[in-house]
């Protein structure tokens, strides 16, 4: 599966599990090689995991300072424009892509 996030197309991927620097992860961003990897035996809500890893691309692309003053209402707006922008890019049904997909990763890994 594919998803744009500002006209970035990132690749999604469900592996059977993420283990960097000795721990394990529920999903992961990379930037770098613009993909989206979610864990499928320690991901404890799918759905969420990959909103968040979402909004890891959108706010690294957007140029994000984490070490700035983040107020409660640039949060908002943040949120805001993030979902917003998902949406008009992929399409309503992309949260169903990502379930069906999710779904049938885990029924070939047997987990």
């Amino acid at each position: 599966m594919k998803i744009k996030i500002c006209a970035r197309k990132f690749k999604v991927k469900v592996v059977q599990t993420i283990r960097m620097d000795g721990k394990n992860y529920q999903g992961i961003c990379d930037h770098k090689e613009k993909e989206i990897v979610i864990a499928a035996e320690s991901c404890l809500d799918p759905m969420a995991t990959f909103i968040h890893e979402l909004f890891h691309g959108y706010v690294n692309i957007v140029g994000v300072d984490w070490n700035g003053i983040l107020t409660p209402e640039y949060m908002a707006d943040l949120a805001g424009s993030f979902g917003a922008q998902i949406l008009f890019e992929n399409g309503s049904d992309v949260y169903e892509k990502f379930e069906e997909l999710f779904k049938a990763r885990v029924k070939e890994m047997e987990l």
